[in-house]
């Protein structure tokens, strides 16, 4: 028998069964409760969309990072949206933040929080609204208001 492929055999049967111990097998799986992390749910992603609801021909500006991603600055006209898809950090902190601005308010809302979404939802929607922003809770899918604009400062007279 060749060496190589019994090492490489050894190998992939000790990080096999060191995976099942540390994480429980596959079988296992459907007996976790709701909400509880495990390693499998790190490798699916996560998709964001963030649809301009504001009415009146209003464009959103959008602008969403994260520790490690810098997502850009977005136009977002009326009735459109902007999405993005993204898997949680294996350390359970998974943070994106928003900054918006549109023609009468803005804001900075932090639009993912592993810790309080990630048993909401895998698909996340957001509507900007007149009123704020709005989301979906996790009991029955109700939409509320999750984030309320600040007023913007009135202008400053250059003279």
């Amino acid at each position: 028998m060749d060496t190589s492929v019994s090492i490489g055999a050894t190998f992939i049967m000790l990080l096999s069964m060191s995976l099942q111990l540390a994480h429980g097998s596959v079988v296992t799986k459907t007996l976790i409760r709701p909400g509880q992390k495990t390693f499998y749910g790190y490798l699916k992603k996560i998709r964001m969309r963030i649809y301009n609801n504001l009415g009146n021909n209003y464009t959103l500006s959008l602008h969403c990072k994260s520790k490690d991603n810098d997502l850009g600055e977005h136009e977002v006209n009326n009735g459109h949206s902007y999405a993005w898809k993204f898997r949680n950090n294996f350390w359970g902190r998974t943070l994106f933040f928003c900054g918006m601005d549109w023609a009468k308010n803005s804001g900075v809302f932090d639009i993912y929080v592993e810790n309080r979404d990630a048993s909401r939802c895998r698909d996340c929607i957001w509507r900007v609204t007149e009123d704020g922003v709005r989301g979906y809770n996790k009991e029955g899918g109700v939409e509320q208001i999750w984030f309320r604009w600040l007023p913007k400062p009135p202008a400053q007279d250059p003279h």
